[in-house]
């Protein structure tokens, strides 16, 4: 074994015991350098855009949940929007509290949207086009891709590759589909466009498979087209929510889902893992998903509509206790410790064991 000599330990040395000197003399004007710094980036995040009422946006997913808030919202404040709903159950909803609203009925427009279809996409494009050039909009301000699915819990042994497929359909390509067909109109106004992944896409968390990796897709492409088209003036935000109560995260539906999910798993593989292991399987998650999602909601709307109207926007926006204090650390670990993590739950915390599992 080599050791080192006095030379080389001094290389090494010196320059650490520099870096400790400074940081004991300059510690507090390195603190105060940091609270400035946050300070001062969340002065500037909370500047708003003028003129709301000449920029109009388009948000998918608007039957329910985020999408659906977020409508409401960008009414409230004056905003034209083009709410895309999967059904016109959807939109007649969305229209019921829109007229609500003083003047929402008339800066809203919606239609029906599958991100999945080409065809769908397409007409979605020409209608906002022709209402657009109708009103006098120099283009489209803001692409909001709220639409996505959540469900098909279970562990990878059990799911399928088209079960992969369709999570990547909808909330991953429908993503890419949706931007293809109206960012020529975000380059007129250096707009903005926003999309949602998820703290799992951060953490890939087992028994999510396809949702983390169909969210961790997003964001890579996200990362993408922030970076090729900042020189079009255009800003790309991601939203990285932690767990709420929202119509995705129903215990009772996931219960019946992972259910399902597990009745159509290949005998073989039911006889590895047991009934045993599937029961508690379905109810750590429906547990999961009853104790751990939180009210707050309005938190994921706040940040979408901060992205479409700050003049400052965030590239990233983690919201909720678990996305800033648990998933984001956790996701600097060593993939060994992160590995460990999983592993002690699924060996001491996660019971019964498979029925042929072999530590």
């Amino acid at each position: 074994m080599a050791f080192l000599g006095l030379d080389e330990l001094a290389i090494w040395l010196i320059p650490i015991s520099v870096a400790i000197f400074l940081v004991q003399q300059y510690a507090f004007y390195l603190v105060l350098l940091f609270v400035f710094y946050f300070v001062a980036v969340r002065l500037l995040e909370n500047i708003p855009l003028g003129n709301l009422q000449n920029r109009p946006v388009v948000i998918t997913g608007c039957d329910s949940g985020f999408g659906f808030g977020l409508s409401l919202k960008c009414l409230k404040n004056g905003m034209p929007v083009f709410s895309a709903c999967f059904d016109e159950k959807g939109e007649k909803g969305l229209r019921a509290e829109a007229k609500k609203i003083p003047g929402g009925d008339k800066l809203l427009e919606t239609f029906v949207l599958d991100v999945r279809s080409d065809e769908s996409v397409n007409k979605a494009r020409e209608f906002v086009e022709g209402k657009i050039a109708e009103k006098g909009y120099k283009g489209l301000w803001g692409l909001v891709n709220n639409a996505g699915i959540g469900d098909m819990r279970g562990w990878d042994d059990w799911q399928t590759p088209a079960v992969y497929q369709r999570f990547w359909e909808v909330n991953a390509l429908g993503v890419i589909r949706t931007t293809h067909a109206f960012k020529h109109l975000i380059k007129r106004t250096k707009g903005r466009i926003v999309n949602v992944t998820s703290i799992t896409g951060k953490v890939p968390m087992p028994t999510i498979g396809p949702y983390s990796v169909s969210k961790m897709a997003v964001g890579a492409y996200s990362d993408i087209i922030r970076a090729e088209l900042c020189q079009w003036g255009i800003k790309v935000s991601v939203l990285e929510p932690g767990f709420f109560k929202t119509p995705q995260a129903n215990p009772q539906a996931s219960l019946e889902d992972s259910a399902r999910v597990w009745e159509r798993t290949p005998q073989n593989v039911k006889d590895e893992y047991g009934e045993e292991y599937a029961k508690w399987s379905n109810h750590i998650i429906t547990d999961y998903l009853e104790y751990k999602c939180k009210p707050g909601a309005h938190l994921v709307v706040e940040a979408y509509y901060n992205a479409l109207t700050s003049i400052f926007p965030r590239g990233r926006y983690q919201i909720g206790y678990d996305s800033i204090f648990q998933f984001t650390p956790f996701s600097y670990l060593p993939t060994r410790w992160q590995d460990w993590t999983f592993r002690y739950y699924t060996k001491y915390v996660a019971r019964p064991p498979p029925t042929k599992v072999v530590y």
